[in-house]
């Protein structure tokens, strides 16, 4: 048992040392969440309210939907109509065991007769490139703001070409999706502009719509997997999406910062809306400084309502305290995350006024988490060897998650407790992004 509250802001942060239990709240959100839309048995008791005055309980296989302390049906509350989940961890619990049934549910007709909005959906890493479609198709002042920072500079759409290789497969019934699959192969030279003027079933003045419908019809054309035992026997006919500008530039060598932004904008920009609930386990995981930034950015503004994990105190530290909430033992706990940093950085870390301090009088910085894990197993080594070079547990080893913009880092949390420190060195790698933020630094 345990409860979570979700009523103090739009965005819940759930913070804690890996392994505390945080992805396991998310498992039991989504399936709340998917009993609410799906009518799927999440196979325990429940208590689900996002406001005071309304509540849903189920319990030995009965629900009870109260609303200003009045028994009501379902259908009169404000509940979220819609599941997005983003799964950054590298640990497929959520979708092997949660959402997989809702993909298999979507895909596992031997043909798609009418591709629909589905209730819940998970968009993972494989869908950038049809994302970034979307985005570029929006008229949106902030998505094009974002679009063209990824350009650097604002590229017209008939300079943007995609290339699209697909499969000769059958099954694909719905009209849309038949007009799609026979306007990229009308092509041979596929430009955004002519993506843009697309017929995808919906007025084409209605360009939040048009895009919503543009994303669900790339969906369902590029994500399947045939996967008999779960009924699915439709093939993607999508096969491969290639981005790049009249002047040779490419989205190949996105970062994973880029690439999350990416999804994060298509979620919270083009797919959902006020009747949203988000799940975003880890978004910030193996980005850098300033892509932390930028994600919380875009998640503090999200329609709707967004659950979230994290265990970066960089991710934290610009949050509204009460939008945090700390996970032990797979229990949520009141101690305030500042508390905290002391335990999840191996007593390395602490905060202090919103900075983020070593409680050590070194500090060696590195590019990547693995970086630190190598470090320090040096440390160990040669501590076992010599004996004598017991004052290395002096230092405190800190990973920014890439070179990023490590002056952010400098700037914003370690120059102003800068005088408690004797020694800080900072550890590039020696490849081009390394010698770019040694030479920026």
């Amino acid at each position: 048992g345990g409860t979570l509250d979700f009523s103090t802001q739009n965005y819940t942060t759930l913070v804690g040392a890996n392994g505390s239990g945080k992805s396991n709240w998310i498992e039991v959100v989504a399936s709340v969440m998917l009993h609410l839309l799906e009518n799927r048995d999440p196979g325990f008791a429940y208590r689900f309210s996002l406001d005071e005055q309304t509540e849903v309980k189920w319990q030995g296989g009965n629900m009870i939907c109260t609303k200003d302390g009045n028994v009501v049906g379902i259908d009169t509350l404000d509940l979220p109509k819609k599941l997005i989940a983003c799964y950054s961890g590298e640990d497929q619990r959520l979708w092997n065991n949660i959402l997989m049934d809702s993909y298999a549910h979507y895909f596992s007709a031997t043909s798609i007769s009418h591709v629909e909005e589905p209730a819940a959906i998970y968009v993972n890493k494989y869908q950038w490139a049809i994302a970034f479609i979307v985005l570029m198709c929006s008229q949106n002042p902030e998505v094009q703001a974002f679009v063209n920072e990824l350009w650097n500079g604002n590229i017209p759409l008939e300079q943007i070409q995609v290339k699209i290789d697909l499969d000769d497969v059958p099954g694909y019934d719905d009209p849309d999706t038949r007009k799609i699959l026979g306007q990229i192969q009308y092509y041979d030279q596929l430009s955004m502009k002519e993506m843009q003027s697309f017929d995808v079933g919906v007025d084409p003045t209605d360009n939040e719509a048009f895009c919503k419908r543009l994303y669900y019809l790339l969906y369902a054309l590029s994500m399947p997997v045939v996967n008999s035992k779960r009924g699915i026997q439709i093939q993607k006919a999508i096969k491969e999406i290639k981005i790049e500008t009249s002047n040779n530039l490419s989205l190949t060598g996105l970062s994973e910062g880029h690439k999350k932004r990416i999804l994060i904008m298509l979620m919270t920009h083009i797919v959902g809306d006020k009747d949203t609930f988000y799940l975003l386990d880890e978004p910030d995981a193996h980005v850098d400084v300033a892509a932390k930034s930028k994600i919380l950015g875009l998640i503090e503004k999200a329609p709707g309502h967004v659950l979230m994990t994290t265990h970066s105190p960089l991710m934290t530290r610009n949050m509204k305290p009460d939008s945090v909430q700390t996970v032990k033992e797979g229990n949520v706990n009141p101690e305030e995350w500042g508390k905290m940093i002391d335990h999840l950085s191996d007593h390395q870390f602490a905060s202090v006024s919103n900075f983020l301090i070593t409680l050590k009088r070194k500090a060696v910085i590195t590019e990547g988490k693995f970086d630190v894990y190598y470090i320090r197993e040096a440390i160990n080594r040669l501590k076992a060897a010599n004996p004598e070079l017991e004052k290395l547990e002096d230092v405190a080893l800190f990973s920014i998650g890439g070179t990023g913009d490590t002056n952010y880092f400098l700037t914003n949390s370690l120059e102003p407790v800068m005088g408690l420190l004797d020694k800080v060195v900072i550890i590039f790698d020696k490849d081009g992004a390394g010698q770019g933020g040694y030479a920026n630094t």
